[in-house]
């Protein structure tokens, strides 16, 4: 369906990795353009991973810095995303 719509299915296996080999994409026999994981594969510690499609994969370009959910490191680089929290902020 998301095919023929134009957009991507992404399936963010953060939690459903553990309901079986190869997550619930697995469990339910479908196969997303990206996938996300995260503590699990760094057992426990904060880390995160994604993956996808060729096509997909080939747009994002790793010389980049890529945000997240990750707050500390954009705190100690001394950026807040792009003004994220700068609310009132004298500039």
């Amino acid at each position: 369906m998301t095919a023929e719509c134009g957009v991507l299915l992404i399936f963010d296996e953060i939690i459903t990795l553990r309901l079986a080999r190869g997550g619930a994409q697995a469990m339910y026999g479908i196969t997303p353009d990206l996938t996300t994981v995260a503590k699990i594969i760094g057992g426990g510690l904060p880390v995160g991973g994604f993956g996808g499609r060729a096509d997909v994969m080939a747009t994002f370009d790793p010389r980049a810095w890529h945000g997240g959910a990750f707050g500390d490191v954009q705190r100690q680089r001394g950026d807040d995303g792009g003004g994220a929290g700068r609310a009132g902020a004298a500039d």
